[in-house]
């Protein structure tokens, strides 16, 4: 009886450290993004270690910048995995509102077409999809639509700069409502931002916002959590520091060093709030360029 007790202590014990262990800014997205680069470089097995490695931290996301899921089921592909292929793809239909169409048309897929699975995921994801509509809060999608538009309205020339710090007030007063109330709007909420009707992605309007000091600990903690992209902390400080030209952590490409506050601890900054070091942003962008030809 004393043994049972005392494993059952271990068990909870060891789940409870698992659960405060998934912090994704440190567990999860250095994995991650050298993931990435391992699979813009053709390293299938290294992409696929270092995706699993982050797993054991956290449940894995699918941002719209990196698609992990998505590079998952390709280089399991490769590597011969088929049936972990084919639940990541399961996920992505379920979860994310993929077509299974994405699938069948990309060649890479090929391989897995006479598998029963495929067959019963193909027969089925129209179902499917329309279940994952069902989550989805268009009432706040279509808000957020006609606020981002809004957003790039007050932006267009000639300027009107009365009007558009009217416009930024009230988005950045009506975010501060929705996030309160239902979070930060992520594909669980509203869709994956490449997802059919409208745009509804508040990613431009976070450069806008001017309440740094409420937002920071907000999007920090939503980073931490996965439950925000990783770029919006720092896309949120270093948009405010246009106004003095010095920056904190480099979000803009043209910048130069003497532009950068604190320069030799930079990358520091930049992994401590979700990013990537600068060299392997720049690594990444040169693959993709290379990959996708943009």
């Amino acid at each position: 009886m004393k043994k049972s007790i005392l494993l059952i202590l271990i068990l909870f014990n060891t789940s409870l450290l698992s659960a405060q262990e998934c912090n994704y800014i440190d567990n999860y997205y250095p994995l991650i993004f050298k993931a990435q680069i391992f699979y813009l470089e053709g390293k299938n097995e290294l992409a696929y270690t270092s995706i699993k490695e982050a797993e054991k931290f956290c449940p894995l996301l699918n941002q719209s910048s990196i698609y992990e899921i998505d590079i998952l089921a390709q280089v399991a592909i490769a590597l011969d995995k088929k049936e972990e292929a084919l639940n990541c793809i399961e996920l992505l239909v379920k979860n994310y509102g993929y077509k299974f169409s994405y699938f069948e048309e990309d060649p890479i897929y090929t391989t897995l077409k006479e598998n029963t699975k495929w067959k019963i995921l193909k027969a089925t994801s129209d179902s499917i999809y329309q279940d994952y509509l069902k989550t989805i809060n268009f009432d706040l999608k279509n808000e957020l639509s006609i606020m981002t538009s809004e957003d790039q309205r007050v932006r267009q020339q000639p300027i009107n700069f009365d009007e558009m710090l009217k416009v930024d007030t009230k988005n950045e007063n009506r975010l501060k409502e929705i996030i309160a109330q239902y979070g930060y709007p992520n594909e669980k909420l509203i869709g994956a931002f490449n997802f059919e009707i409208n745009k509804a992605d508040i990613s431009t309007m976070i450069f806008h916002l001017k309440d740094v000091a409420y937002w920071k600990p907000i999007f920090l903690n939503l980073i931490k959590k996965g439950e925000a992209p990783f770029n919006i902390y720092a896309n949120l400080v270093d948009s405010n520091q246009r106004t003095i030209g010095m920056f904190i952590y480099k979000i803009y490409d043209n910048i130069s060093s003497d532009k950068i506050i604190d320069v030799d601890n930079l990358d520091n900054r930049r992994v401590s709030v979700g990013l990537r070091t600068v060299e392997m942003q720049h690594r990444m962008m040169e693959l993709k360029k290379i990959k996708y030809g943009f």
